[in-house]
C-alpha cells in the first residue's frame, strides 16, 4: 500500500513540475512580447492609424447618345477624425476650420469627445484642400 502512495507521489510531482515548466516558459513568452518588443508592436498599431488607400480600377464613363457625360470619374478626398486620439481639440477645429470652411465651433463639437469613430467631418475636398490637412 505504501509502495502504491509512493508511486503515485511520484507522478504528482511529475506532473506539478510539467506545469511549473510550462507556467516559466508561458511567462517568459510574454515577457518577451510585451516588455522587450512593446516598441515594436507600439509602432505596428499606431501606423494603423493613418490610411492612405487609392481604388486600383478605373471606372468606367457612361455617355448619353449625344456624347453627353452622364456618369464621369472625380476624385474626392474626404475628412476623418479619431477623438479619442486628439489631443488638444481646440487647436484642432481651429486649423482645421478654414481650410473645410466650416465654424470651430462645428468641428469641436463633433471632436471633444473619447470616441473611436466620428462620421467625416467634410466630403467632397480636393486634392489642394487634402493637402494643406
Amino acid at each position: 500500500m505504501e509502495n502504491n502512495n509512493h508511486i503515485w507521489s511520484g507522478r504528482l510531482n511529475l506532473v506539478l513540475g510539467f506545469i511549473m515548466v510550462l507556467g516559466a516558459g508561458l511567462g517568459l513568452r510574454l515577457f518577451q512580447k510585451q516588455i522587450l518588443e512593446h516598441a515594436t508592436y507600439l509602432a505596428q498599431a499606431e501606423g494603423q492609424y493613418i490610411v492612405k488607400k487609392e481604388l486600383p480600377a478605373q471606372r468606367g464613363q457612361i455617355y448619353a447618345s449625344d456624347m453627353f457625360p452622364l456618369a464621369t470619374n472625380k476624385e474626392y478626398w474626404q475628412v476623418l477624425a479619431v477623438p479619442s486620439n486628439i489631443k488638444n481639440p481646440a487647436e484642432v477645429a481651429e486649423k482645421l476650420a478654414p481650410i473645410l470652411e466650416t465654424s470651430e465651433e462645428e468641428i469641436f463639437s463633433k471632436i471633444n469627445n473619447d470616441k473611436n469613430y466620428v462620421p467625416p467631418l467634410k466630403h467632397g475636398l480636393s486634392e489642394e484642400e487634402g493637402d494643406k490637412i
